[in-house]
């Protein structure tokens, strides 16, 4: 009876898409790759952010506070923003070459 059910639940979603002719389908597709990529290119800004964050922070406890202390922790929160930076551009790239090669089979298939 439980299949039954899952059966129905399956030509019912099915019968919906059924509606949809296949270039609908195919702008949808096109449009998801362009929502990726933006989204790529806010996350890459968010690592932006922070990594100026991380070094302007730095640069301001050894710029404004005196000893040794906040020397070393500026010098540290410059050197993990300056991380960050090269670690959200490394890895922007690589998901930027992983959604051209979708992006790339997407637009095969459909030719």
């Amino acid at each position: 009876m439980t299949s039954e059910k899952k059966l129905s639940k399956e030509q019912e979603t099915f019968d919906n898409y059924s509606s949809i002719s296949k270039h609908d389908l195919i702008l949808r597709d096109k449009l998801a790759i362009d929502r990726t990529i933006l989204a790529n290119e806010r996350t890459f800004l968010s690592y932006c952010r922070t990594g100026m964050a991380f070094a302007l922070t730095g640069a301001g406890a050894i710029r404004f506070f005196e000893g040794i202390i906040p020397e070393i922790l500026g010098i540290i929160l410059i050197s993990i923003g300056g991380l960050v930076f090269i670690f959200g551009s490394l890895k922007t790239i690589s998901m930027s070459r992983k959604i051209k090669s979708i992006g790339k089979e997407f637009s095969e298939e459909n030719e």
